[in-house]
């Protein structure tokens, strides 16, 4: 099996397309389930709701990673998904929207800076979370920070004084 590639949750319906196309014909699950772990990657039709913890379970990252990556997953299965071995998986699931703010405290403290950067791109993102380990956030980390429209205003100011020239450029680019 391939690796799991990690891009930017802007780009989460890429990879799961991505992915689909190249495990459809290798997921190693009875057909019945590789049906509905096919449906989940593709994000088409309503899964049922004794499937979800069976799939967020699944053995296989890209199943687990494309539940993650659902918005209609339950808050039980994100929190499972959050914690899960596959940096990938975390990814998708610290992306996605749905998952619990209180959940976002392993991937924001993560080492891996894909993780990090996802955590600070969800939009419910608790602002002491991004006190206790802004020392530990990069550039990208504090610009999704940035960016969210509900960051406080210490928070916001902080950015600024500590990256004023990456952010005047990310400015311009953005008005153009």
């Amino acid at each position: 099996m391939g690796k799991l590639i990690v891009l930017a949750r802007e780009h989460r319906d890429a990879i799961i397309v991505l992915m689909t196309e190249s495990i459809e014909n290798e997921l190693d699950l009875p057909d019945t389930r590789r049906a509905e772990a096919l449906r989940t990657i593709r994000g088409g039709e309503e899964v049922p709701e004794d499937q979800w913890d069976t799939m967020a379970a699944d053995r296989d990252p890209y199943v687990r990673a494309a539940v993650a990556s659902r918005h209609d997953c339950p808050e039980r299965s994100l929190r499972q998904l959050i914690n899960d071995p596959v940096a990938g998986v975390v990814v998708c699931a610290a992306g996605n929207p749905s998952t619990p703010p209180d959940a976002l405290n392993s991937a924001i403290s993560s080492k891996d800076p894909n993780i990090r950067l996802a955590a600070c791109s969800h939009p419910e993102l608790p602002m002491d979370l991004v006190r206790e380990h802004y020392p530990i956030l990069g550039k990208a980390e504090r610009l999704a920070i940035f960016r969210n429209p509900k960051v406080s205003e210490d928070i916001r100011a902080k950015i600024a004084e500590d990256i004023p020239g990456y952010l005047k450029t990310f400015r311009v680019n953005s008005e153009s």
